[in-house]
């Protein structure tokens, strides 16, 4: 399958690159600045922030046996691809860091801080929350909430049930649902009293329960449908509750009657919070906060965004809301805003303060925050993907957190001090880094150990643009010799040593720590402030990589982040020999998942991956020199890597939000669950035996680490081979897994060959994509308009009829056709006085031969369009098919105007 081009940004990177800050374009370091311009922009994040798998470990271990009826038969040996390489061309630059250093010129020298400055910069000392212990649901079940009660070491869980719980147990100690009439908890809240809780139910009951006896004390139908929204008054007397329609309905305690109504918004309420007695935050459409007893409007703290978030002090001092992307810090007894945290927030936050009132800890799906409120400083960044975050409360008194999933899973964070008082500890010990004489890519967990740039220390004043785990852009009111001094400083402090590079920008700076590279990178704004850009860019040195040294290769360039050579050779060749090569040096072809690949003229684009580094190797012509091939190695890193069997060879991955994987691997079923509780607990995974299950041919493993969850299914295939599946909806995402619908006769009886479709004069067809059901064609010396009556009069005259939607306009088309129940689609765009128009939709078909000659095409589209398993054991078979198209297309035609060999 061929379809739509994509940016190459690794060749755009070969060529030189900036980042664009509210539209002032920056030059950003040459050390990995693919990371950079992805995080910059979501399209280029879109297209390359999808990372990949793991662990190129050989698999020589002995399995142990386990307690199943899995047949225990030997696996068959992987297939030896290094074989077809030439032991010399193995490795490519085999060479030891000390070895791959040049001389560079002295260090410039910084300038030490003053004391003025080591007073600014001083913060308050914050000892860093550690997962101390974890519930699985057993009794829970799906989860709405969690509230703490009574003392400190005992919560509840509401969702499809209720149950109580001790912090150090690891069953709940009372269930008190009722059998008869199990209803789900929409709504959860505990009273600040701790005396009892209130629930609000799936059919608008709700109900008051006693924590000393966990008895039912009273119940009352308020709605006829669901109960959402609940509050309970600090004083414990009222609660309050809201209408889908947005009506309050305020009720006292002791016996469930009604106090008050009022009316507080036009449309859906998002939550409803107390303040204080007689006052209450709702958020909605806006966000304000109303008198209880009155009905009346207080005051009005934004307008417009359907904002979700609300949190309140234990003390009733501050109130939390969102305003956009910024969280807000109301002072509820002075009315007036006293401070603002800027970090990427979403308008649907979780938010909780500790018991001190000073911290805030807000969860969005992907991020879990922790704020130190008064200095509006971020302390701590838990990442979480998997199950999504239902609640999160702190325990009274104490320096522990607890955070409820979805499935019934509750995570207990505290620091080392408040885990040790409740006689608990970290259940991940701190992990071993690669020697940076090794050569291996940190995996993800030893790259955010080795430094979180999130939380490093930032210069007073920082205004954020950017952040994620491996890269950071704020701009602050300071001098870039300050900014130097900063950085100097605290990098030094936290163990790192500057280096020399060879990076080209006057202000800029690598530090070196264990093998591992950051980039601080300053400019002036010139108005004063500095911007500053951090760049984590891991510890693998990308000139130990193998290269295409079959005829010796012309160095462009070469450092520890991008290498660039030319070379004469066959494009075939190059590519198949750079596979092979990657794979003997431990690393693992992919394709993204949901994504099809792009065969671009005389070029390809591969990617590989290995612990947390992705590599985009680039293969084209250079302007320069169009009889030769030039090479290029950029990377990047993700954060969401998995562990993958050495003889997978070749995978299908997505990275951009969680790991997403389809591989598979010689290993039996035994052997591969053996494999993944081994590599797991090496990349700092724990499992969870309540989400462990073998049948005969199944198998599920669940893992956590921190805030993390992954299920990993595998499955025994027919050819004796074992199925890896990480993710959910992989069947529409996966080449492998798609299922192919049947064909509707009806439809196909209408329907027009995708071949017999007419070309008119000048026009070209660029691509067959029979995957996507897609024609793509280009005229010079038109218009939209001449091409909408052009093949309008085409389709009517063989009884195709047009619907009367779409779009004309001198730009753009878009006009549909049917004849029966068969459909298609014509779209035309001017680019450039060329128009680039499209024929597609399920009235085309592919029985007949093209009417064009089959093309060399990348070897990933080869398996996607022939629906091969994502493996390197074809690469001989492909090689073969290419050289025999190649012998009968000696002039290479476009690979994109191919539908490709079958």
């Amino acid at each position: 399958m061929i379809t739509c081009a994509t940016v190459t940004w690794p060749r755009i990177l070969a060529i030189g690159i900036s980042l664009t800050i509210s539209g002032c374009a920056r030059p950003l370091p040459e050390p990995n600045s693919s990371t950079a311009i992805e995080q910059d922009s979501s399209s280029a994040k879109a297209a390359t922030s999808e990372a990949a798998a793991e662990t190129a470990a050989e698999i020589e271990k002995p399995f142990d046996s386990f307690e199943s009826e899995v047949s225990q038969q030997a696996a068959p040996q992987p297939k030896d691809l290094t074989a077809q390489v030439p032991k010399a061309n193995l490795t490519g630059s085999e060479r030891a860091p000390s070895e791959l250093a040049t001389a560079q010129p002295a260090l410039p020298t910084i300038a030490p801080p003053s004391a003025e400055q080591l007073k600014a910069w001083a913060t308050e000392p914050y000892e860093a929350l550690q997962l101390v212990a974890c519930r699985d649901g057993g009794k829970a079940g799906f989860l709405t909430g969690v509230e703490v009660f009574g003392d400190q070491d005992r919560y509840t869980l509401a969702g499809s049930r209720m149950t109580a719980w001790s912090l150090a147990k690891e069953e709940p100690e009372f269930d008190f649902s009722d059998p008869a009439n199990e209803q789900l908890i929409k709504s959860f809240v505990a009273a600040p009293d701790g005396k009892w809780v209130a629930s609000g139910d799936s059919k608008g009951n709700l109900q008051i329960w006693d924590t000393a006896d966990f008895k039912q004390r009273l119940a009352k139908k308020i709605f006829s449908s669901g109960v959402a929204h609940l509050s309970v008054s600090p004083d414990s007397q009222e609660i309050a509750t809201a209408s889908y329609e947005g009506e309050i309905t305020v009720l006292d305690a002791t016996q469930l009657t009604v106090k008050n109504k009022f009316r507080v918004a036009k449309q859906a309420l998002q939550h409803i919070l107390f303040v204080a007695p007689g006052r209450l935050a709702v958020a909605a459409q806006d966000t304000t906060i109303w008198d209880t007893k009155t009905g009346k409007l207080e005051h009005t703290l934004s307008t417009g965004g359907y904002q979700a978030t609300l949190a309140v002090s234990s003390d009733g001092k501050r109130l939390a809301y969102t305003d956009d992307s910024k969280l807000n810090i109301w002072n509820i007894q002075d009315s007036k805003l006293e401070s603002t945290l800027v970090g990427g927030f979403s308008n649907n936050d979780l938010a909780a303060f500790s018991a001190d009132g000073n911290r805030l800890v807000t969860a969005s799906k992907f991020l879990i925050q922790i704020w130190d409120v008064t200095h509006a400083r971020l302390l701590q960044v838990i990442d979480t993907f998997g199950w999504d975050t239902v609640d999160l409360q702190w325990l009274p008194k104490s320096d522990m957190l607890l955070i409820a999933s979805e499935n019934g899973r509750v995570r207990i964070w505290g620091s080392l001090t408040a885990a040790a008082s409740h006689g608990l500890k970290p259940l991940h010990a701190p992990m071993e880094l690669p020697s940076p004489e090794s050569g291996v890519p940190a995996n993800p967990a030893q790259l955010m150990q080795a430094i979180d740039i999130r939380t490093f220390p930032k210069l007073p004043g920082a205004l954020l643009r950017m952040a994620s785990d491996t890269l950071l852009d704020y701009s602050a009111p300071v001098t870039i010799e300050e900014a130097k001094t900063f950085y100097e400083h605290f990098m030094t402090r936290d163990g790192w040593s500057r280096a020399t590079s060879a990076m080209t920008a006057p202000d800029s700076a690598v530090y070196h720590k264990q093998g591992f590279r950051l980039y601080v990178t300053l400019y002036s704004n010139g108005n004063g402030t500095t911007q500053i850009n951090l760049n984590h860019a891991g510890n693998f040195d990308l000139r130990n990589l193998p290269k295409y040294d079959a005829k010796p290769p012309e160095i462009v360039y070469e450092n520890e982040n991008s290498v660039q050579y030319r070379i004469k050779a066959d494009l075939l060749d190059i590519e198949t020999a750079l596979i092979r090569k990657f794979y003997a040096a431990g690393w693992t072809s992919y394709a993204r998942l949901n994504s099809s690949h792009n065969d671009e003229v005389d070029g390809r684009d591969l990617q590989f991956i290995r612990g947390a580094t992705t590599l985009q190797v680039s293969i084209d012509r250079p302007p320069v020199a169009p009889t030769d091939y030039h090479v290029s190695y950029n990377s990047f890193l993700t954060t969401k890597s998995l562990p993958i069997p050495k003889d997978a060879g070749f995978v299908e991955f997505d990275g951009s939000t969680e790991p997403y994987l389809v591989a598979s691997t010689a290993m039996n079923l035994a052997q591969t669950r053996d494999y993944f509780d081994q590599e797991m607990a090496s990349d700092g995974w724990l499992r969870r035996d309540s989400g462990k299950q073998f049948k005969e041919k199944t198998g599920w493993m669940d893992f956590i680490r921190g805030q993390c969850d992954v299920n990993i299914v595998l499955e025994s295939l027919s050819n004796g081979r074992t199925q890896i599946r990480v993710g959910e909806g992989l069947e529409n995402t996966s080449w492998q897994l798609k299922k192919v619908p049947e064909p509707d006769l009806k439809v196909a009886a209408m329907g027009i060959e995708a071949a017999d479709v007419p070309m008119l004069n000048g026009w070209k067809i660029t691509k067959y994509n029979s995957e996507e059901k897609q024609i793509d064609l280009v005229a010079d010396n038109t218009t939209t308009f001449a091409v909408a009556e052009v093949y309008s009069k085409v389709f009517e005259s063989q009884g195709w009829k047009s619907d009367g939607s779409g779009v004309k306009s001198n730009e753009y088309l878009l006009a549909r056709f049917s004849k029966g129940k068969a459909e298609l689609t014509l779209r035309a765009t001017l680019r450039d006085n060329h128009i680039n128009a499209s024929i597609s939709g399920d009235g085309l078909i592919w029985t007949k031969p093209l009417p064009v000659a089959k093309q060399v095409i990348a070897y990933e589209t080869w398996l996607r369009i022939n629906r091969h398993p994502a493996t390197l054991d074809l690469l001989d078979k492909y090689t073969s098919e290419m050289k025999e198209i190649a012998a009968l297309n000696p002039e290479k035609l476009n690979p994109d105007k191919s539908d490709a060999p079958k």
